[in-house]
């Protein structure tokens, strides 16, 4: 599509063609015709691909007028009818608000429908899921497979999702040593960065926020905006994310032991003690042995979860008004 700057990214060798037409040939008002129209892209981060000056109905309505001859009145009511397409209740009131007044997930939504406003023959949507929570995610996924289903259209969807529990057999297989301490390690390397993507996109949502910019406005210092007023709102993230990811390490834990990959036989786990129960022996003779295990383990990991969504709550200081 011709998005960075020249000099940035080079082609070494091959083409890029659309329809026969190669693209990289292409002058920038030909690209301009096809950019939108029959080539669409969808951005990873919602927050900074939408214009925060800019109402919704302005920003969806924008491809409309580059592209297509049509009124103003027309534009609005297609666009209301496009925020409707892809699930967003109320698009006669979410068409005249803001980027910031709106979740994460309605914003990856309203992103998808300036996308599919012209009704392009290949939409590219790059890590459209990355700053989204694990059900908001399904969500997007699912609708990007009904709108290529309804429109005809060819999608191509970039991710950056190796198996999680296959990546941990390959980054511990480079360790001499098996220990508990070398799982744990790889474990929590590997965890962290599903919850600091997820911080980093509440952070940026939060700091555009009227009270924050009016924090700074009457002169609080960076620090004292982090803390009292920026860290407060994003807390209860942070805590719910921490006992899910928690919650994941216990249950990586457990299939790794289970699949022989996890802590020694000689230490007690959840993984060994399920590893041991699926002998032909016990399935035979004592099948109800691995019940105890999985119970213990499952009221564990829902407990991790209440936990987790008490302290959210609890550190959440719009439920404590």
């Amino acid at each position: 599509m011709k998005l960075l700057p020249k000099g940035i990214g080079k082609i070494n060798s091959g083409s890029i063609q659309f329809e026969g037409v190669h693209l990289e040939q292409m002058s920038d008002k030909e690209i301009n015709s096809i950019r939108g129209k029959d080539i669409a892209m969808i951005f990873q981060e919602p927050m900074t691909s939408l214009n925060p000056v800019f109402s919704i109905g302005f920003q969806i309505q924008e491809v409309l007028f580059n592209h297509m001859k049509i009124s103003k009145k027309e534009a609005r009511l297609k666009s209301i009818a496009l925020l409707k397409s892809v699930g967003i209740s109320r698009p006669e009131k979410i068409i005249d608000e803001y980027p910031h007044q709106l979740s994460g997930g309605m914003r990856q939504r309203v992103m998808i429908a300036i996308a599919i406003a012209c009704q392009p023959k290949l939409l590219i949507a790059d890590e459209p899921t990355t700053a989204l929570d694990v059900t908001v995610q399904a969500q997007i996924l699912e609708l990007l497979k009904d709108i290529q289903k309804v429109n005809d259209m060819s999608v191509i969807l970039i991710m950056m999702n190796f198996p999680f529990l296959l990546f941990v057999i390959v980054l511990k297989s480079i360790f001499l040593e098996s220990s508990t301490a070398t799982l744990i390690f790889v474990i929590s390397v590997l965890s962290w960065t599903g919850t600091a993507r997820l911080v980093r996109s509440k952070v940026m949502a939060e700091k555009e926020n009227e009270y924050i910019l009016s924090a700074i406005s009457i002169g609080c210092s960076p620090f004292k905006t982090i803390t009292k007023h920026l860290l407060p709102n994003v807390m209860s993230t942070i805590i719910v994310q921490a006992t899910l990811t928690l919650a994941v390490m216990i249950v990586a834990e457990t299939g790794l032991s289970f699949l022989g990959f996890g802590v020694p036989m000689n230490i007690p786990s959840w993984g060994n003690m399920l590893q041991e129960a699926r002998s032909p022996d016990v399935l035979t003779s004592k099948w109800w042995i691995w019940i105890p295990p999985a119970a213990v383990l499952t009221g564990t990991i829902l407990s991790i979860n209440f936990i987790g969504e008490g302290f959210k709550d609890a550190f959440n200081p719009k439920s404590n008004r």
